[in-house]
């Protein structure tokens, strides 16, 4: 999993960065139509990059899930064996 995530930490900084370079375009355009070209893929830079975000976080919960699902494992596996032993 953490391969996967630190895929999509590349793929969000990625996004930024064209975001912020369509932004700059789009500010520096010298016609009407550029600006609103440059403008709509940052825009779509920018949604993109915030689903990359939620991807990141769900990646974090999974992990996260299944972590407490091991060590509960773990707990039940180390759990003292005193209430077998009769006195």
């Amino acid at each position: 999993m953490e391969a996967e995530r630190e895929t999509t930490r590349e793929l969000r900084a990625r996004r930024l960065e064209q975001e912020l370079a369509e932004q700059r375009l789009a500010e520096n355009a010298v016609s009407e139509e550029d600006a609103a070209k440059h403008a709509r893929r940052a825009e779509k830079d920018a949604y993109l990059r915030e689903q990359l975000e939620k991807r990141a976080e769900a990646e974090t919960e999974a992990d996260l899930r299944e972590r407490g699902r091991e060590d509960a494992t773990l707990r039940r596996r180390q759990k003292p064996l005193h209430h077998l032993v009769s006195s």
